[in-house]
């Protein structure tokens, strides 16, 4: 079938070139359909049951995440005007939830104040249009929801709940600036952090990876010339591996599949994977023009077109084997509880099938239209410096002490595991920027305020509708806000139990609002009460439409995992203590759920694609004995990865774990071109060493061209300022180059010493 193709396209070039330029301007198409999306909830796993209670929380109350702000420097009276400012402005801007501005501006917060010997309740919106400043009298009248307003500091603070659809929080925080702009001034200072600016920081850092691939590539250019210094090395590898990553985002487009923060860097694995197949081609069809043309000497047309069809007919079923295997492991991940990993795999399966299409149609046919080239020395060989390392590697591995070589690798495995061991998950969201951007800064300011810039929602249910008035329904929220009132990460704490409790108190003139005279005494009178506050529908996201659900807001002052383990745990005490069913969820949560997925998705991931790789090793050559051979490797490029996490302290996320395991699917590609090279030096009656160091020279070669450029390459990376997770990635990639050259170069090898495989051929001559 491969022969057929390469004849035709020998034959036909500018039809196969006009067939996939079509296909391709199809493609391309869809690129205008993309979007972009901030999607944290996609890092979520799915079936997690604290991932389904933070969406249920956020369903059921309408909004997404919390925006906490400080109003800091000035007079008392310049910084009063700007709050107010501030919090009516934020009311206007579509996104934040309505009736969810807790600060002065703001009507959503209520005070009790007596005035000509009647209380009144008056909106702190309605106070900053008096001018009046937070005297004792409104503080006092605020009640438990005064530390919202007010740090102990005396500065003002502000939070305002946002409901953007799939957390797209930049047009929000756009416009948040915009007027910070308008009314920050006369020394004082506005300023925001919470989950939000983190996510949409993360969001613009992320976008910037398009700005450094013209270095990525040049870079790789540079390393394709000094290895192989052949100007098709330089060209080819390099158009596929984009052309591809646009045929992919176009088909990612048309079939309604949105960009997030990790899909785009599903480019870094088509490129690495593209690229590796196009020089592999190219090598191959470089090596058959040299063994038929007289080094010095142009090829014929006939020659050319003959080396062409060779190398099509030679490498088609071992490409194609490599993409089909590849591409599963990715559209694997479909099946793994994280959404964005699955965006991820599509993409990048995606893409390297179109890198399959174009290497098996486009670049041969350019090749058939293009002179035929003329041999120079070294043609199709790696240049010196390359090929001694390759080849004092593959001898080493054939020839060197075994006992010397199981104990290194022995003694790697151990270091290995201990690495992986070490390795802790994501602990906050912040820890993707640098300490010294504005929004971390901010978020310090505010924990030394004695301010909670992260949100914790406990959400009590009480069983049907209207019940979250009774008397006995609202003692419990007193309770559970008293409760999580005490653990030292939580600043300050809101509920309708608190609001209602606090009015009633005042009503009755009472001195000792803990007296029983305050209680509530019947669901009516709460009713009413909170009629008063909130008429017109403006509940402040504290009791439900239905009024089942009652939810205690505590406002914390990290988002770490270990302090959200220990607040679920007070919450879930208190559940059972009382026999009542809780939910918990928030942005102070937010991280611990990732935590809590992305350990079982990554052991879940690399399991999965080391079962693929083996079936893979299985079928391909019809060996148990192959299987394991390509198993082995894979499961130590696998832990060497992960033990790097370990090892520099990086954390395990969606970014990290998927360019971790990114390890498999290309050394998967380095071990079926190497064993396909191996078994054909077999086939035509080397021995085994001879067959493992031609394998070695030629598709390793390959392999060693491609890994170095795109570890190289993507050192620029390091160059992003302020964002971790671009450093993170300029590390690791190189990381996954080098531990899948290991596997495949050195491992691979020294287990066909060892095993002596047959490669699916009858050998026993060479078996013997």
């Amino acid at each position: 079938m491969f022969a057929l193709l390469g004849r035709a396209i020998v034959a036909h070039p500018w039809k196969f070139m006009l067939a996939a330029a079509l296909v391709a301007t199809l493609a391309f198409a869809g690129i205008s359909r993309t979007r972009f999306v901030s999607d944290y909830d996609a890092t979520l796993p799915n079936r997690s049951p604290l991932t389904t209670q933070i969406h249920s929380i956020q369903d059921r109350f309408g909004s997404r995440s919390t925006l906490a702000l400080l109003v800091a420097g000035g007079s008392d009276q310049a910084r009063m005007q700007a709050a107010c400012r501030m919090g009516a402005a934020l009311e206007q801007i579509p996104g934040v939830a309505p009736g969810r501005v807790y600060g002065v501006g703001s009507n959503t917060l209520k005070y009790a104040i007596n005035r000509d010997g009647e209380l009144q309740v008056v909106g702190l919106g309605e106070l900053c249009a008096t001018g009046q400043g937070l005297t004792r009298e409104v503080l006092d009248g605020l009640g438990p929801q005064a530390p919202l307003v007010r740090a102990p500091n005396g500065d003002l603070t502000l939070y305002a709940d946002l409901e953007a659809p799939s957390g797209e929080y930049g047009d929000i925080l756009a416009q948040i600036d915009s007027q910070i702009g308008k009314i920050a001034g006369a020394g004082v200072s506005i300023a925001y952090s919470g989950q939000p600016a983190f996510l949409a920081q993360n969001d613009m850092f992320s976008k910037r990876i398009a700005l450094f691939f013209p270095g990525i590539m040049l870079l790789i250019l540079l390393l394709h010339w000094e290895a192989l210094r052949s100007v098709q090395a330089v060209v080819i590898p390099i158009f596929t591996g984009l052309t591809a990553t646009m045929i992919a985002i176009g088909v990612y487009g048309w079939v309604g599949y949105p960009l997030d923060t990790y899909a785009v860097l599903a480019p870094i694995l088509v490129l690495a994977v593209g690229a590796g197949h196009s020089v592999q081609l190219l090598k191959r069809y470089m090596e058959e023009v040299a063994q038929r043309v007289p080094e010095g000497e142009r090829a014929t047309k006939a020659v050319n077109d003959e080396a062409l069809v060779t190398t099509i007919t030679a490498i088609g079923p071992v490409l194609t084997l490599a993409v089909s295997g590849a591409a599963a492991c990715l559209f694997a991940l479909l099946l793994l509880d994280v959404a964005a990993l699955a965006r991820f795999g599509v993409l990048a399966g995606v893409g390297i099938i179109a890198a399959l299409f174009l290497e098996l149609t486009f670049v041969p046919a350019i090749r058939a239209v293009l002179p035929p080239p003329r041999v120079r020395r070294g043609f199709g060989e790696l240049s010196g410096m390359w090929s001694r390392g390759l080849a004092a590697v593959g001898k080493f591995a054939l020839r060197g002490p075994k006992g010397v070589i199981f104990a290194g690798l022995a003694l790697l495995v151990v270091a290995l595991v201990f690495g992986v061991a070490t390795v802790k998950p994501s602990h906050s969201i912040s820890v993707y920027t640098d300490a010294d951007l504005p929004v971390q800064k901010t978020v310090t300011r505010l924990r030394d305020a004695g301010v909670g810039p992260y949100v914790l929602d406990v959400v009590i249910d009480t069983g049907s509708a209207g019940k979250a008035f009774e008397p006995q329904s609202l003692e419990m929220a007193s309770e559970l806000q008293g409760y999580l009132a005490k653990d030292p990460a939580v600043r300050s704490t809101l509920s309708a139990s608190s609001v209602i409790g606090f009015l009633k108190c005042r009503f009755a003139d009472l001195r000792d609002c803990a007296s029983p005279d305050a209680r509530i005494s019947s669901a009516d009178e709460a009713n009413q009460i909170w009629t008063i506050l909130f008429g017109g529908g403006r509940e402040a996201g504290l009791i439900d439409e239905t009024g089942r659900y009652l939810r205690v807001r505590a406002f914390v002052s990290v988002d770490e995992t270990n302090v959200a383990a220990r607040l679920i745990k007070e919450a879930d005490e208190f559940s059972v203590a009382r026999g009542v069913r809780v939910e918990v969820g928030g942005s102070a949560l937010a991280a611990k759920a990732l935590a809590d997925g992305i350990v079982q998705v990554s052991l879940e991931k690399a399991l999965l694609l080391i079962v693929i790789v083996t079936l893979i090793g299985a079928l391909a050559f019809r060996s148990l004995k192959m299987a394991a051979m390509f198993a082995l490797p894979s499961m130590l490029t696998v832990l060497t990865n992960f033990a790097y996490l370990g090892w520099s302290g990086t954390s395990l996320n969606v970014a990290t774990a998927a360019v971790a395991t990114i390890a498999v699917g290309v050394g998967l590609d380095y071990l079926i071109y190497i064993a396909f090279r191996i078994r054909e030096a077999l086939q035509r009656g080397d021995d085994y060493e001879t067959a493992v160091l031609y394998g070695h020279r030629s598709a390793g070669g390959a392999a060693l061209c491609v890994a170095s450029a795109v570890a190289v390459g993507y050192l620029v990376l390091m160059l992003s300022p302020g964002y971790l997770l671009h450093h993170w990635i300029a590390a690791l990639v190189p990381m996954t180059m080098i531990s899948s050259l290991f596997g495949a170069l050195f491992v691979f090898p020294f287990l066909v010493r060892l095993w002596r495989p047959t490669f699916g051929l009858k050998l026993s001559k060479a078996e013997s």
